[in-house]
């Protein structure tokens, strides 16, 4: 398992509101918003980057991508509202869930 420490130290992550970003997410394909991935606990919860570091009830990565609430025209019918998870599936590492995100599993 990863520290907060490496994951700073990846060149391919940024914590950005207490969300990370991954340039190796592809786009939507539904209105081309990268997603942001979350630090959860197994019941869903989101966290900060500290709790990497003591996941005292499991650790689990997600997706965020939220909706355009500025225009409501160009809405990403995947899309969820502003800080609530992207479906319901959470991913063990955050390397797995770029793969499934990227091959759209």
């Amino acid at each position: 398992m990863a520290t907060s420490q490496e994951i700073l130290e990846n060149k391919h992550i940024k914590v950005v509101d207490n969300m990370l970003e991954d340039d190796r997410l592809l786009p939507c394909p539904f209105c081309g918003k990268v997603p942001k991935i979350a630090i959860c606990d197994e019941e869903g919860n989101y966290h900060d980057l500290d709790y990497i570091d003591d996941p005292w009830s499991g650790l689990f990565f997600g997706l965020v991508h939220s909706t355009n609430e500025e225009d409501p025209d160009k809405c990403c019918p995947i899309a969820t509202f502003e800080g609530e998870a992207m479906g319901t599936v959470s991913y063990d590492t955050i390397d797995e869930l770029i793969e499934r995100w990227n091959k759209r599993i």
